[in-house]
């Protein structure tokens, strides 16, 4: 290995330079790191976005469908995604138990 400042021939272990006193550690920790910065990620819609936001109109709309499909499409799912579709479908079930609320959501979105 050479001095990255002088060109003097060094020991691989040599914490500095002996001839010009460059510190050798900042200079390999330097050429260690990547040059090109990586990408950051995006956060995205999830592939299957449509599901959630056909299962949440079943809901509202037809309890009954919504609460078949909140059951079948958050029974593999973990976390917010299991969350989302038990939510969905307690209010599926809500809205099909008491009539008169599923009257009162048709006659807030007309």
């Amino acid at each position: 290995m050479r001095c990255p400042n002088c060109g003097e021939p060094v020991s691989q272990f040599a914490a500095g330079c002996a001839v010009c006193g460059t510190d050798l550690e900042a200079a390999r920790a330097q050429r260690a790191r990547p040059r090109v910065p990586v990408p950051v990620p995006q956060p995205r819609l999830p592939y299957d976005w449509w599901l959630y936001l056909a299962t949440f109109a079943a809901a509202l709309f037809f309890p009954l469908l919504g609460l078949l499909l909140a059951f079948l499409a958050g029974r593999q799912r973990y976390g917010r995604e299991r969350t989302f579709f038990i939510v969905v479908g307690a209010m599926a079930a809500v809205v099909l138990l008491i009539p008169g609320l599923q009257l009162g959501v048709w006659q807030l979105l007309t």
